[in-house]
C-alpha cells in the first residue's frame, strides 16, 4: 500500500429516542423490534450487542435518510428509536433532549484511522493537525480512544 494509517480509536453507536416522544420507549430488542424506527440508508441493518448476546435487526423503518442530521432532527421531534454515534447525539443527551434507550446494547463500533502518503514525511502543518486532532479525540468523552 501506498498509505500509511494510525488508529486512533472508535465512536459507538447507541440506541436513542426523544425524551418527549408520544410512545414509550423499548424495554427490549423484542420490543424494538416493533418499535418505530429512522435509519440511515447506509445503516439500516441494526447489528446490536451487549457483551453477551448479538441480535441483528433487519425491520422497517419509517424513514431511511443519507443525511445523519435528518435522523438527529427526527429522534428529537419524536419520530421514532434510532442508531446513532454516540458524537452525534452527546450535546442533545447531555441535556436530556434524547434518552438512551436500552444503554446495555450498543452498534458496531466505527473505527476511526488517520491515513497519510507512505513516502513523504509529514509536513509542519500535517504533524501539528495530527497532534491536535488527537488531543481534541482524547478529551471527547464520546470517543473511545486506545
Amino acid at each position: 500500500s501506498s498509505l500509511l494509517q494510525k488508529k486512533l480509536g472508535s465512536i459507538t453507536p447507541i440506541l436513542v429516542t426523544s425524551s418527549e416522544a408520544r410512545f414509550p420507549a423499548p424495554q427490549s430488542i423484542k420490543e424494538l423490534m416493533t418499535s418505530a424506527s429512522i435509519a440511515a440508508q447506509l445503516f439500516s441493518e441494526w447489528q446490536l450487542t451487549n457483551n453477551v448476546n448479538t441480535h441483528t435487526l433487519r425491520k422497517e423503518h419509517i424513514h431511511t435518510s443519507n443525511d445523519m442530521h435528518t435522523i438527529v432532527n427526527l429522534v428529537k421531534a419524536g419520530a421514532g428509536v434510532a442508531l446513532l454515534p454516540k458524537s452525534m447525539v452527546y450535546k442533545e443527551l447531555a441535556t436530556g433532549e434524547l434518552i438512551n434507550i436500552l444503554p446495555d446494547y450498543r452498534g458496531v463500533e466505527r473505527e476511526l484511522f488517520l491515513v497519510w502518503p507512505y513516502q513523504r514525511t509529514l509536513s509542519l502543518r500535517a504533524q501539528c493537525f495530527k497532534d491536535k486532532l488527537c488531543q481534541f479525540l482524547a478529551a471527547q468523552s464520546w470517543f473511545n480512544h486506545l
